[in-house]
């Protein structure tokens, strides 16, 4: 990680920005380093970015034409990464909740009779 921030310095000499490393993936922990010497480490994994750009998508209006364009691009890396073993997944607490006070066992299980 050290040689990569050396030749980007190497390639773009300070111009008074900061440089901001993400690490991600292959990580022993996942705190983020503070800033050094006008850098900072930001880590995450792949699942985190994951959520990070369906989140951004969703936030984009497919109506709006100006926006088509990283529309496009955020489900491409969304399918990139699906393909990759990288899923969006729905956890429990944002599925609908359905009543079920008037249901019976014997009409859940029909077929157990």
């Amino acid at each position: 990680m050290k040689d990569q921030i050396i030749a980007y310095y190497n390639e773009f000499p300070k111009e008074g920005k900061d440089l901001y490393f993400i690490q991600c993936g292959g990580l022993r922990n996942k705190k983020d380093e503070g800033s050094h010497n006008g850098f900072s480490i930001c880590k995450t994994d792949w699942s985190q970015l994951l959520d990070a750009i369906v989140t951004e998508r969703k936030l984009l209006n497919s109506s709006n034409p100006s926006e088509a364009a990283y529309i496009r691009v955020l489900d491409d890396i969304i399918m990139g990464l699906e393909l990759f073993g990288y899923y969006r997944i729905s956890w429990l607490a944002g599925l609908k909740s359905v009543s079920m006070k008037n249901l019976s066992l014997e009409n859940l299980f029909s077929y157990a009779r």
